[in-house]
């Protein structure tokens, strides 16, 4: 590109959309989910899953603490609702964890198929961690377009109480030999 063509696309706006392009979407997780998700696995060997409310942000969406376990019929290789998930949509449960118990850390053509397209955010839980998202994106009235995304752990804050009563000194590098 010439540097009087570059000059010109700097000078024409027609060119900027003012669009944020997001290549990677991100899923950002609390850990106390996590934390429900280890303690559902340590009592049920199978598959299972769980609803959790979630908000969009810039980068993608963010899981809140508000989850609820729907009823279900669980086996090794499925999930089976005994009542309507769409109350729960229509309440903003609308990302799901689903866990895979043989430990395949990829969602199956069957989680493609039937739960990844429901939810905006679906994310496979495997072996004690979260494997995979994704962000479900209507396309037109017959395709949904499935992007993998990110996955950020979110931190609690702690507070730590007592940390003034720690003095930190300088000292000489103690030598062992």
């Amino acid at each position: 590109m010439s540097k009087y063509y570059y000059e010109f696309l700097k000078r024409e706006k027609t060119w900027d959309s003012g669009l944020k392009i997001i290549k990677t979407p991100v899923v950002k997780i609390p850990w106390t989910i996590l934390q429900v998700c280890i303690a559902i696995a340590n009592k049920i060997p199978y598959e299972f899953s769980i609803l959790v409310k979630a908000k969009r942000d810039s980068e993608g969406y963010e899981l809140l603490e508000d989850y609820v376990i729907p009823e279900q019929e669980v086996t090794y290789v499925s999930v089976d609702y005994t009542e309507d998930l769409e109350k729960y949509k229509k309440q903003g449960y609308i990302a799901i964890i689903h866990r895979h118990p043989d430990g395949a850390k990829s969602f199956s053509t069957a989680d493609e198929e039937s739960i990844n397209v429901h939810f905006p955010v679906s994310i496979l839980f495997v072996d004690g961690n979260f494997a995979t998202a994704v962000i479900s994106v209507p396309f037109n009235n017959d395709t949904i377009i499935q992007v993998e995304a990110e996955i950020q752990m979110i931190h609690p804050n702690v507070i730590v109480k007592g940390i003034e009563n720690i003095t930190a000194k300088e000292r000489e590098k103690e030598r062992w030999e």
